[in-house]
Formats: C-alpha cells, structure tokens, sequence
C-alpha cells in the first residue's frame, strides 16, 4: 500500500492527514500506527455532493473520541480536504473494484474497527430514484423523499443532531489566494455562476439570456460575474468583459473559496451549489429533481427557487435523456427549461437589492478571521 509523502510534512505544529492509496487486495488496518483507542470509518463513495451531505460526521465522531478515518473517491478528497477532524484519508480509486464485489471488499477494509458507517448510495439508494434497468428491485423510502439530505445522512449514521449545514475547511493559503483574487473587484457584485452540473437535468440553459448587455450587466452596473463549472460548461459559458470564464479552469476547491467570499452564488442542485450551501454567502440554487427541503432547508441567506414544471421536484437521478421529458429548443429537461430567465432576473436583482440596501463596502478580513461565526445581520464582504 502506497503512502502520500504529505505524511511527513509538519504544517503548523500538526500531521497533516495521512493518504494511503488502497488496492484490491491490502488490509490497511494492519499497517496503521496510532495510539489507542477507539477508530472510526465512514466509506463514502460519491460525487462533490454528496461528500458535502457527509462533512459533519467527522467532527461529531471526533467529539466522542474517535480516531476518524475517512474512505472515499476523488470527490470526497476535493471536499474534506483540511478537515481538522480527519485523521487519515483511505482514497479508493474509482472503478477499481467490482460491483459485485463491494460487500465483500467493505467486509475486509472494516476489520479492525469500532464503527463503520458506510454511506455509499444511502441518499441516493433510499429517497432518490434510481433508473430501473440499474437498480430494478431496489425500493426507495418513498414516504421520506422530500427529507433534507444531511439530516438523513446523520439519522442514517447513528447521529441525533438534525438542523445541520455542510463544513468544508480552507487552508489559510487558501484562503489567502481567493481574497487576493478578489481583490481586483473591490465594490462590485460578484457573482459567481455554476453553469451546469454533472446531469443533464442539472444544465440551465438561460444564461446568455440573463447574463447579457441588455439584461443585468445594464441594470447592475457593478455586477462581475465568474463561471465554473467542468469542460462541458464551457459550452454554456458567454462573452463580456464583465464575466471571467472559469469552467475547466478554476478548479473545485478554488471555485469553492471564491464562493465563500463573493456576493452571490448561483445554479442548479449540484456540487459547487451544495458547497455554498456551507457559507453564509447568499444563494441561489435552481431546483429541478430535488426539493427545497432536500438540499437548502438550514442555509443561510438562501434565495433558491423551485422550478414550476408540474414534474418538480421528480426525487430522480437523470442519467440520460430518456428518462424524462426533455425541451426540443433548448435540448434540456422540463424542469430547467420551466425556470424561465424573468424568474432568475427577478431573484438575482432581490439580492442586489439587498447588497445595496446594506451597503455592502469592502472590508479587510484579517487571517484566522474566517473561522469565527458570523450573523446573517453582518454580511462577509470580500476585500
């Protein structure tokens, strides 16, 4: 089993997690060094949000005494990155086992500890709906599909609290670099915009009809808008000299920074929204397939709309287009292509107001001010 050389980097006083990259075959718990007592493991194999949904449990299992390991895919590492409640991060590359193998191979990673939570398509297995040619006897709870995503996750795990938002912690250096970037727009309404997500009923297709010379960008003379958003955003991406293109180039962590300390986030039920959803930042998140309830029911500052299409929210996961109804003009779902652009203008433009209306000025934000609790009365203004 291979070790991440970062095991052996002090940074500010405290061993950074250790990373061990598992195969088929290795018995990691054999190898680990720690001191005694009681050891803890969540495997949670998902994308970026589903890993959010996950993030308080390392440090409600730490406050009982666990030592916190944490196996997960690529997505998980992107999400819990600096999380000071994680003590080893067991990285499973994606598709290296079989389907058909999983129970056996979760059987044989868990021996050794004193609580495993295995998370993996908890929320998607049991309120969302899968395709039937992928899961044809797989039963959802269909009585508790409009329950919010992280409270389930923790009802799942053994966990009482309820209430909760995601965690996801920055580096200072991090942290450091989005202010700085930032920076360059001192007094503007930034914006940041997450184009499309990773399914088709996840893809907005209105936005060069929101974000255009005629429309906002007149209306809001200090809106700076920046995308993110994968390869395939780009597609969806437009041109002024207001917006800075960011789809393939910002990645997850960067884009989630940058959303900690714009002036609004903004797109449909997917990874980088769901992040926001830890910050007190406002946003605004579209909802086709999910529900309120599902994913924004304690954020802060949130200004979500839900699609008005008869069929939202479905509770489903949309692989493909045959799935459900799909828009002939726009070649995107119902549900995205219902939430029509004076809809989105309307909301945007309530939340600019509310930044005039409060005088959102520049303020300097101090290293290790980010950790402390901010009300809902005191906006966090970028510098």
């Amino acid at each position: 089993m291979k070790r991440d050389i970062n095991d052996k980097i002090e940074f500010q006083g405290k061993r950074p997690p250790l990373i061990r990259y598992l195969d088929r075959t290795t018995e990691p718990i054999k190898e680990m060094d720690i001191p005694e007592g009681k050891k803890a493991l969540i495997i949670r194999w998902g994308a970026i949000g589903d890993m959010v949904f996950v993030t308080p449990i390392p440090r409600l299992l730490k406050e009982q005494g666990y030592y916190v390991v944490v196996n997960c895919q690529r997505p998980g590492l992107m999400i819990m990155q600096n999380n000071p409640y994680i003590d080893e991060f067991w990285f499973q590359e994606s598709k290296a086992i079989d389907p058909q193998k999983y129970d056996a191979y979760w059987e044989l990673i868990s021996k050794g500890f004193d609580k495993v939570i295995n998370l993996t398509q908890s929320v998607e297995g049991d309120l969302l709906k899968f395709p039937d040619y992928m899961h044809p006897m797989r039963k959802r709870k269909e009585d508790r599909v409009d329950e919010n995503f992280i409270d389930y996750t923790l009802e799942f795990s053994g966990f009482k609290e309820r209430g909760l938002k995601g965690e996801i912690y920055f580096s200072e250096e991090e942290e450091r670099e989005a202010k700085k970037f930032l920076e360059n727009f001192k007094d503007k309404f930034v914006v940041i915009v997450v184009v499309m997500g990773s399914s088709i009923s996840k893809s907005y297709p209105y936005w060069p009809f929101i974000f255009n010379e005629a429309t906002l960008y007149k209306d809001m003379p200090e809106l700076i808008t920046i995308t993110t958003g994968d390869e395939w955003g780009r597609l969806l991406e437009w041109d002024h000299e207001h917006n800075i293109k960011g789809s393939s180039i910002l990645s997850v962590r960067k884009s989630l920074a940058l959303c900690k300390f714009s002036n609004l986030v903004i797109g449909p039920d997917t990874g980088i929204v769901n992040g926001a959803g830890c910050f007190d930042v406002p946003k605004i998140c579209l909802l086709g397939q999910t529900s309120h309830n599902n994913i924004a029911k304690y954020w802060e500052n949130d200004y979500s709309i839900q699609s008005p299409a008869k069929c939202s929210p479905c509770y489903s996961i949309v692989y493909v287009r045959e799935q459900c109804e799909v828009d002939p003009y726009t070649h995107g779902n119902v549900c995205m292509k219902e939430l029509k652009p004076d809809i989105v203008v309307a909301q945007i433009k309530k939340v600019y107001k509310e930044w005039k209306k409060n005088n959102y000025k520049s303020r300097i934000i101090t290293p290790g001010e980010y950790h402390q609790e901010r009300k809902p009365s005191q906006p966090l203004v970028v510098m």
